[in-house]
């Protein structure tokens, strides 16, 4: 959904994640207190979870062959 239009759109690999000041919360005495809590907090463990399935999966795709 677009912050400011608040329209839904489908989202893809090549628009994923490039809205500028997304986390930005305008009314709060600190317009980046979600950003840097998200950035604290939230993206670390992502990043280890991400990690995690990439081996997975390949390792799935692997043992299954080339015909998947």
């Amino acid at each position: 959904m677009d912050k400011f239009s608040k329209k839904i759109f489908e989202a893809n690999i090549d628009d994923v994640a490039v809205e500028k000041n997304f986390y930005t919360v305008k009314k709060n005495k600190d317009n980046y207190i979600w950003e840097n809590f998200y950035a604290k907090n939230i993206e670390p463990m992502m990043g280890k979870m991400i990690s995690e399935m990439i081996k997975v999966s390949q390792s799935c795709l692997i043992r299954m062959g080339p015909k998947y």
